[in-house]
């Protein structure tokens, strides 16, 4: 019996957001597995409905499908097709309580998972290509991030708090009933979604739930990335000038940073979470690939891994994955900043979280009349192992944004 399960709904790329939603029988009788396999197909006909554009209420029929599919788990507890069917909806649910709680982090595909099926595999291939760029945007002032807040919106740090209490956890039990559909021997399954307008059916097998457990992993890696460090800052006003207490003429981070917790670690095993999180998913995308890369034809439905451009991008995300793998395996790695080429430890922060990151802002020098920033001094310019071999002094100095006090 082919189900209609919708796939589409899980990738990255995370920021990421979401409230537990647990359904479960009630006190009667126990199911019958004949009666959690119709659970099974209905939650799976209510995904059908939401991914195809049929569906006027989405955000409920997910919850819909969630709830079916929890009722029938405790029966079915390793049917490859329930687990999947869960993983998918509770994805489902995860989105649309993200965008009702934070609407800005599912529009940003760098922290939210991607609902349309067609996009998985190009994004994956972003997704791995960009992990070592990602963790090197931590040497980079958040000061732009920080000030796009809206006015009334969520502060940084709630925002942080939220992915570590509702996202992290559930992306976490999506790998886990991914994981569990993949112990079986086979998948088969069907997804329905609409291209165009119109309803397609596409065959989903075990090398494509390998590809969805790869995109929610890297979209757990970044969440972990996003929140070892504590973004509480208080009652700062990034838009004041800073002052130069000490009368030096230049600027410390002191200076020119909110005061502790601003920036302190408070959970120091996040950066080796995202790290096995990013290694599992690689090795997903490299498994799904090499299931998934084939010529061949389908007698009664289209495979959507058979189209020339999918297998391109199913090669690009299996080499990303691959150069993935080798990055974390090296103390250096080389990587392009400016057009200069410079060593990474993707690991370094993975074995030891610098305790505070104001530690390794600059001393800077500010002209605000030329709107000019000079570093006068940089504590530490292999950021605490990040760079083994160092940044480069004009490097590090392309490296600073506009600040809060310049215009243009």
């Amino acid at each position: 019996m082919k189900r209609a399960v919708w796939l589409g709904v899980v990738v990255l790329a995370g920021l990421a957001m979401f409230l537990s939603g647990c359904g479960g029988g009630g006190g009667g009788p126990a199911l019958t597995p004949t009666q959690a396999e119709q659970l099974v197909s209905s939650g799976f006909a209510t995904m059908n409905g939401v991914t195809s554009g049929a569906s006027a209420d989405p955000a409920g029929d997910a919850s819909k499908a969630l709830n079916d599919f929890n009722t029938a788990l405790p029966v079915l507890p390793n049917d490859p097709e329930a687990n999947v069917g869960w993983a998918i909806a509770r994805a489902a649910k995860l989105w649309f309580d993200t965008g009702a709680v934070l609407p800005g982090l599912t529009r940003d595909r760098s922290a939210a998972l991607i609902m349309d099926p067609r996009k998985i595999l190009g994004n994956l291939g972003g997704s791995y290509v960009s992990a070592s760029q990602s963790l090197g945007r931590v040497l980079v002032p958040p000061l732009p991030r920080l000030l796009g807040r809206q006015a009334g919106g969520p502060t940084p740090e709630q925002v942080r708090l939220y992915l570590v209490m509702n996202v992290a956890p559930v992306l976490v039990q999506i790998i886990q009933h991914l994981d569990l559909a993949l112990a079986a021997p086979s998948i088969d399954v069907t997804i329905t979604v609409s291209v165009d307008g119109l309803a397609k059916q596409y065959k989903v097998d075990k090398g494509d739930v390998y590809l969805v457990k790869g995109c929610v992993s890297a979209t757990l890696a970044v969440v972990y990335d996003a929140v070892p460090y504590s973004l509480e800052y208080g009652a700062w006003n990034w838009q004041q000038v800073p002052v130069d207490k000490d009368g030096d003429g230049n600027l410390s981070p002191a200076e020119y940073l909110p005061p502790s917790p601003f920036l302190t670690l408070v959970i120091p095993t996040a950066f080796a979470s995202a790290k096995a999180a990013m290694l599992a998913g690689a090795d997903a995308v490299i498994a799904g690939a090499d299931t998934n890369l084939h010529p061949g034809g389908e007698t009664d439905l289209v495979d959507w891994t058979i189209d020339p451009q999918v297998n391109s991008d199913l090669s690009t995300a299996r080499t990303a994955a691959q150069d993935v793998k080798s990055a974390l395996a090296t103390a250096r790695y080389p990587v392009t900043i400016d057009s200069t080429t410079v060593n990474i430890n993707l690991s370094a922060w993975a074995t030891a979280p610098p305790p505070d990151l104001k530690a390794l802002f600059p001393m800077v020098n500010v002209d605000p009349a030329m709107q000019q920033i000079t570093i006068v001094s940089w504590p530490d310019l292999t950021f605490a192992g990040l760079l083994p071999d160092s940044l480069p002094t004009q490097l590090a100095q392309n490296l600073i944004l506009p600040w809060p006090w310049q215009t243009g």
